[in-house]
């Protein structure tokens, strides 16, 4: 098993932990989706309280529009919220762009309603964002 050193700068083996590896990591992206799934990690372990996991509650603001990635553009059309103090139980609702009448809806359990204000889509319970790549759009643009 390979862990990071105490500083980032390398990975220490259980094997030889006097003689920490300089390692890097790089991700390339050949390919940008049409699709991009973001999902916010917002798991925070309580060890000792057993095998239940708290949820991070943050604030995270993200674009409804224009979010750049690669080269590309991409815009919000869906964002599934989690309430509940842990991650293991809770209740899910999502919030999706029509493609129709391009309005913001939310979705819980068996009711819909119209979103008037798109701020009421940014929230601290976000745990996924769906992006669609804008078709015209590039950063160099």
């Amino acid at each position: 098993e390979m862990k990071e050193t105490s500083d980032g700068n390398g990975v220490d083996c259980q094997e030889c932990p006097e003689c920490p590896e300089i390692a890097s990591r790089q991700v390339d992206i050949i390919k940008t989706p049409q699709i991009l799934t973001i999902h916010i990690d917002r798991e925070q372990a309580e060890f000792n309280q057993g095998a239940s996991s708290k949820k991070r509650d943050n604030l995270i603001k993200y674009p409804i529009t224009d979010l750049k990635f690669a080269n590309d553009v991409y815009d919000l059309f869906g964002v599934v919220e989690h309430y509940g103090w842990g991650t293991d139980w809770g209740h899910y609702v999502c919030y999706v762009k029509g493609l129709q009448d391009q309005e913001w809806h939310k979705m819980n359990d068996r009711t819909t309603s119209k979103v008037y204000n798109k701020s009421d889509i940014i929230t601290k319970d976000a745990s996924v964002l769906l992006y669609h790549k804008q078709s015209t759009k590039s950063v160099n643009q």
